[in-house]
C-alpha cells in the first residue's frame, strides 16, 4: 500500500518508520532544510533524535509529490 505522511515532526517521522517495513512510504517535510538533512543523514535530529529513517522511506519537501 502507498502511504503519504504529511509532516516530519516526531509523530510523522515515527509513523513513517513504523510503516516502512510493510508499505511504500513518502514522508513530506515542510521545511526544505529539514528535508535535506533527513535525506542526507536518514535521522531526524530535530524532532526524533536517535531514530534511523529507513532508506525505503522517500522524503520530499513538496506535499504534492508525497500524494502522487
Amino acid at each position: 500500500m502507498k502511504i503519504a505522511v504529511l509532516g516530519a515532526g516526531a509523530w510523522g517521522t515515527a509513523l513513517a518508520i513504523a510503516l516502512s517495513g510493510r508499505h511504500d512510504i513518502r514522508l513530506s517535510a515542510r521545511d526544505p532544510d529539514l528535508c535535506r538533512a533527513l535525506n542526507q543523514t536518514r535521522t531526524n535530529a530535530r524532532y526524533l533524535p536517535g531514530a534511523k529513517v529507513p532508506d525505503a522511506v522517500r522524503i520530499v519537501s513538496d506535499p504534492v509529490l508525497a500524494l502522487e
